[in-house]
């Protein structure tokens, strides 16, 4: 690990607060990490959006993007191109405004740069498990509202590779879920031999 920090989902996102029209202050946590066999630097964002406020859920993505800008800024000086992992409880479906504000590419003209990520279920060569990952610990639910994201590099160029995408639908005994969320397990490497076992994980974001 080489940095790490937490910043909250707000106007002042430094200092601890609650955002917009959110109904709880939320936060988002990110990590700087160096592979070990390569040296390439992978970031990781993990986040848990406003379940209420539609407003606070936008202005989320916009201030998580401007981060992720500034972290992606920071490596074009250092030439180390890096992969952008992001991951979290986003409490809206796919279709939703406030998500695909995270689709929408974010370009810094002074440096030449983008924010341009990819959802990595769409992406995935291979998927297990059922498409929703909300349970409401009844099974009533079937919501997706737990997301993967990545970009890799400074354009979003396609070198790395999504094998495996995986919402794990374990029960307990009776038929209940562990959680109100399934877990959501994501591979992601590089070359084409690339494969995977049954615990093979990069990722894995669980509540």
């Amino acid at each position: 690990m080489i940095e790490n920090d937490t910043f909250w989902l707000s106007p002042t996102p430094e200092e601890p607060s609650k955002g917009w029209d959110a109904a709880c202050s939320r936060i988002c946590t990110w990590v700087k990490l160096r592979e070990r066999t390569t040296s390439r630097i992978v970031f990781h964002f993990n986040t848990h959006w406003d379940h209420v406020g539609v407003i606070s859920r936008m202005k989320s993505s916009e201030l998580m993007k401007s981060r992720m800008m500034e972290q992606l800024i920071k490596t074009k000086i250092e030439k180390t191109e890096p992969l952008m992992l992001v991951t979290g409880d986003f409490n809206c479906l796919p279709t939703s405004e406030e998500l695909q504000r995270m689709y929408t590419p974010l370009h810094d003209s002074t440096h030449d740069l983008d924010i341009s990520l990819r959802y990595a279920r769409q992406e995935a060569q291979a998927r297990r498990g059922p498409t929703g990952t909300y349970t409401g610990f009844d099974l009533k639910h079937d919501d997706t509202i737990d997301f993967c994201f990545y970009q890799d590099g400074w354009k979003g160029a396609r070198s790395w590779r999504v094998p495996l995408y995986d919402v794990i639908d374990t029960l307990l005994p009776g038929g209940y879920p562990p959680s109100d969320h399934r877990p959501v397990g994501v591979l992601v490497g590089r070359g084409e031999a690339l494969t995977y076992e049954e615990d093979d994980f990069v990722i894995v974001e669980n509540h």
